[in-house]
């Protein structure tokens, strides 16, 4: 589940570079119409098959990143006119992350301190998903043009968890600032102060107009605990408190009740975390050429036979033969 968003400029961009939109949207099993409107709801597989099959179509390597390029706050609906009247950033963009898994399943952008530094980021837990990494990077345009229509700041540097492509001139012309391919994450990095810096042209009085609209809008269809733990989990694997003590503290819940609420709905805190941290080894051995070492101290092994024996229960191959064989499909 998710939202068409940015997406609703995806046939646009098609016709840009000269091809048909509506021969994409057939490949995809898309309705055209489906992405007329930004709040209409699409699946994150069809968003994953349609920027597949734009990449197909077009050549275009970097489909999801011009897709992305289009993106502003108005591609967030209500919710995007409520982050323009916060006080500050951080406000903002928390009123997005605290909020999103209400019309958004599968994927997720989040904040991550690092040091004296942000990251804005954004990550697809979801799986199978098509064309992830086109998915991320256009997260991260839109991601780079909110902070711009909210306070006009630009970011320090710019984190892919894919490969470099052969040709990294249309990033570079995007965003303008360094870039870092074969990162243990996406996300956009910048001084911990953003936080703080006030929003432009926001309006308290407006802010509170919009708040119950907002409230309702979010009191819709909320997700049972098991997705709401499978959210703090994807977060947390890149650098946090992997317990059950802190993700029973995150969720609003006693550890106990925690646990009860996974059994009644068939899982364990245990298989969520297992689950969490193997869908990200294998996003970034499929699509970095990060280390195992580096991959199982990203997801807090001190010791990488440990995460090595770990990955081979969870996906029936070692690290390392996971990772050509992931090569091989996607070569085929």
């Amino acid at each position: 589940m998710h939202r068409v968003g940015v997406m609703r400029h995806f046939p646009a961009v098609i016709s840009e570079l000269g091809f048909d939109p509506d021969e994409a949207c057939a490949r995809a099993g898309v309705r055209r119409d489906a992405l007329d409107n930004s709040d209409n709801p699409i699946t994150l597989a069809a968003m994953g098959r349609l920027l597949s099959a734009g990449q197909e179509i077009t050549g275009c390597a970097h489909i999801g990143l011009l897709v992305g390029m289009h993106g502003s706050l108005d591609c967030l609906g209500l919710v995007g006119a409520y982050m323009a009247q916060a006080p500050d950033v951080g406000t903002a963009i928390h009123d997005l992350t605290d909020h999103q898994h209400r019309y958004v399943r599968g994927a997720l952008p989040y904040v991550l301190p690092m040091g004296q530094e942000i990251v804005f980021g954004y990550r697809v837990h979801e799986t199978p998903v098509a064309a992830v990494e086109q998915i991320c990077e256009g997260a991260l345009a839109l991601a780079y043009n909110l902070v711009r229509e909210l306070c006009g700041l630009y970011p320090v540097e710019v984190l892919f968890a894919c490969d470099e492509p052969q040709d990294r001139r249309p990033f570079s012309r995007a965003f303008g600032v360094p870039l870092r391919f074969n990162a243990e994450l996406y996300g956009l990095a910048y001084p911990i102060g953003v936080l703080k810096r006030p929003v432009m042209g926001a309006s308290a009085a407006r802010r509170e107009e919009l708040r119950g609209e907002v409230e309702a809008y979010w009191a819709v269809d909320p997700p049972d605990v098991a997705s709401r733990l499978r959210r703090h989990l994807a977060v947390v694997v890149l650098g946090g408190d992997q317990s059950l003590k802190a993700a029973a503290e995150a969720l609003g819940l006693h550890p106990r009740v925690l646990n009860r609420r996974l059994n009644e709905e068939g899982t364990t805190f245990q298989r969520e975390l297992a689950d969490a941290r193997f869908t990200l080894a294998g996003q970034l051995l499929a699509e970095t050429n990060l280390s195992a070492t580096v991959i199982s101290e990203t997801l807090g092994y001190a010791d990488l036979s440990v995460f090595s024996r770990a990955f081979e229960r969870w996906s029936g191959l070692p690290p390392t033969r996971w990772r050509k064989q992931a090569g091989a499909r996607e070569a085929n």
